[in-house]
């Protein structure tokens, strides 16, 4: 049951879909894929050039992105495109 198993896969450009709790569903595209230590701070970072309206997907990682370790996170940034 690891559903984010293989978001080291993900590229720039390409697009992932979280489903609100209002049943919209929320297309973000992949603007950048990072490797860091677990904190919320250096994740949070991660995201800070690309303004407010992003979405991070976030997983146990080795350095080199593949999966797993707890040592560090491999963090998936997208922007939010549309909303269907």
């Amino acid at each position: 049951s690891a559903p984010f198993r293989y978001i080291n896969e993900l590229s720039a450009g390409d697009e992932f879909i979280v489903v609100g709790s209002d049943g919209r569903q929320y297309h973000y595209e992949v603007m950048d894929i990072g490797v860091t230590t677990p904190s919320y701070s250096a994740i949070q970072a991660l995201a800070a050039s690309y303004g407010p309206v992003t979405a991070q997907l976030v997983a146990c990682s080795r350095l080199n992105g593949t999966a797993t370790s707890l040592s560090y996170r491999v963090v998936v940034t997208g922007r939010l495109v549309f909303v269907t």
